[in-house]
C-alpha cells in the first residue's frame, strides 16, 4: 500500500496542475502535489457575514474533537463562542449525540482490535442562536484514521440508499417511520433510490460514478445512524437548517453523506476545510448540479457574498493553498489508463495562501475561485514552482482543527 502511494505521487508529476486562462485569471484545480507555490486569484472575500459563518463551523469541527467527558463538565451545554458568532447565554448550542461509524460485518476488521478502531466521530450540534442543525465530521487525529485514505482504490459509488438490508432496517423502526412517514418512507425507496442508481450507467452499461473506496466504507458506516437523528431532528426542529462540516477526512465523508442525504430529499449545505478529492469527475460534476453551486458562483459574480451564508443547499470548500493535503488522492498516468479521469473536488473553491492562523481577531485573506476539473499537462508558464507546500497548515485554517475547543461552566 505504502509503495502504491509513493509510486502514485512520484507518477502524479506529470499530471493535474493549476492552469490560468488567457484572460489572466485563474482557475482552481485540484492540483498535486507538484504544482507547489499555487498563488491563488479570484474575488476576494470581504464579506463579514460569511467569514463569521465559516468561523462559527471551525468551532463545531473543534467540539466534535472534544470527548464525552469534556462535555459532561459544562452546565447546560454553555459552550465558548466569540460574542459575535453566538449568544453568550448558555444553552445557545446544544450537543445532540456523538457519532461512531458502526463496525464492519467482516470478521477480519483490524478495527476489531481495541487499539487499532479509528477515533472517527461525528458530532451532532443544535446552534439554537443561528437556527441550524450541524453535523461535524472530527478531523483525522490518529494514524489509524488515515486507514480510510490509504484505502485509495476506486469504486462505483454505492452509498448505503442503495442497500435493501438499510431500508429494511427503516421500516422496522416505528419511532423512524413515525417522524417520517411510511408513504415519504416508500417514496424514498422506491422513487429516489432507483433514480439515483439508474444515474450510475452509462448506455453501455458501465458505472461513470466513481469514489474513493475508503471515504465511502466510512461514510456508509456512519450513515444508518445518522439517518435516524436528521429525520428526527428536521422534523423537530423544521425551521433549522442542515450544515454538514468536517476538516481533512473529515471533510471527504461529510462530501458523502451530503450526498446521500441530497439524493433522497434532505436540503443540506456542506462546508469542508482542506479535504481531500473524494470522487470522480462525473460524480463531482452532478454534486454541484443537484446542490445548486452554481448558484453560489452567480451570487460571487453579482458581488452578493453575504447570500453564501445559509443556502438550501450548496459546497463552499476551503482550503489553504499551501496544504500538500489536498492533492491527494494523486491521479496519475495508470487512471487514464485505465479510463478513470481521476479524483476531482467539488464546491465553490475558498483559498487562503496564508501558512499560519491570523491572531487579533484579524480576518484572513481568501478568495473565492471558479473550479476547472478537467487535468491537463504541464503549464508553468505563469505559475512559481518551487518546495513550498506541506503539510504543516494542514490542520490551521480559521482555528486549529485538532484542538478541543475552550469550553467553560
Amino acid at each position: 500500500m505504502l509503495l502504491s502511494i509513493c509510486l502514485a505521487t512520484f507518477i502524479s508529476f506529470s499530471h493535474c496542475a493549476p492552469v490560468y486562462n488567457s484572460s489572466g485569471s485563474v482557475q482552481s484545480l485540484a492540483w498535486n502535489m507538484p504544482y507547489i507555490n499555487y498563488k491563488p486569484s479570484g474575488v476576494l472575500l470581504e464579506s463579514d457575514a460569511v467569514y463569521d459563518y465559516l468561523d462559527s463551523l471551525a468551532v463545531f469541527i473543534q467540539l466534535a474533537n472534544c470527548n464525552t467527558d469534556e462535555f459532561q463538565q459544562v452546565y447546560k451545554n454553555c459552550y465558548f463562542f466569540p460574542a459575535n458568532l453566538s449568544s453568550s447565554e448558555c444553552g445557545s448550542v446544544e450537543l445532540v449525540r456523538f457519532l461512531r461509524p458502526r463496525a464492519r460485518d467482516s470478521i477480519l476488521d483490524i478495527e476489531k482490535i481495541p487499539f487499532l478502531r479509528t477515533s472517527s466521530q461525528a458530532g451532532i450540534f443544535l446552534d439554537h442562536n443561528a437556527k441550524r442543525i450541524v453535523i461535524a465530521i472530527r478531523s483525522d487525529v490518529n494514524m489509524i484514521d488515515h486507514l480510510p485514505f490509504m484505502a485509495d482504490d476506486k469504486a462505483v459509488y454505492s452509498p448505503l440508499i442503495y442497500n435493501s438490508k438499510f431500508w429494511k432496517s427503516v421500516f422496522v423502526n416505528s419511532t423512524i417511520i413515525s417522524a417520517l412517514g411510511k408513504q415519504t418512507a416508500e417514496q424514498f425507496y422506491d422513487s429516489k433510490k432507483n433514480k439515483a442508481k439508474l444515474r450510475t450507467k452509462t448506455s453501455w452499461g458501465k458505472p461513470i460514478f466513481k469514489v474513493h473506496a475508503g471515504f465511502q466504507d466510512l461514510s456508509n458506516r456512519y450513515f444508518e445512524d445518522l439517518f435516524a437523528e436528521v429525520v428526527l431532528l428536521t422534523k423537530q426542529y423544521k425551521n433549522y437548517h442542515l450544515v454538514l462540516t468536517g476538516h481533512s477526512v473529515g471533510g471527504a465523508v461529510a462530501s458523502m453523506l451530503s450526498l446521500t442525504l441530497l439524493d433522497i430529499g434532505f436540503n443540506n449545505t456542506l462546508v469542508t476545510f482542506n479535504s481531500p478529492k473524494p470522487w470522480s469527475q462525473k460524480l463531482a460534476d452532478h454534486y454541484d448540479s443537484i446542490s445548486f453551486t452554481k448558484r453560489l458562483h452567480s451570487r460571487v459574480i453579482l458581488r452578493e457574498q453575504d447570500a453564501l451564508v445559509d443556502t438550501e443547499r450548496g459546497h463552499l470548500r476551503v482550503w489553504n493553498s499551501h496544504d500538500g493535503f489536498t492533492g491527494f488522492p494523486a491521479n496519475t498516468v495508470i487512471d487514464g489508463i485505465g479510463m478513470f479521469n481521476g479524483y476531482k473536488h467539488s464546491g465553490l473553491s475558498i483559498v487562503t495562501p496564508q501558512r499560519k492562523l491570523v491572531v487579533n481577531h484579524e480576518h484572513p485573506t481568501f478568495y473565492l475561485e471558479s473550479e476547472w476539473r478537467v487535468s491537463s499537462i504541464l503549464r508553468n508558464s505563469r505559475v512559481d514552482i518551487g518546495i513550498t507546500a506541506s503539510f504543516e497548515p494542514h490542520n490551521f485554517i480559521l482555528r486549529d482543527l485538532l484542538a478541543c475547543t475552550k469550553l467553560h461552566k
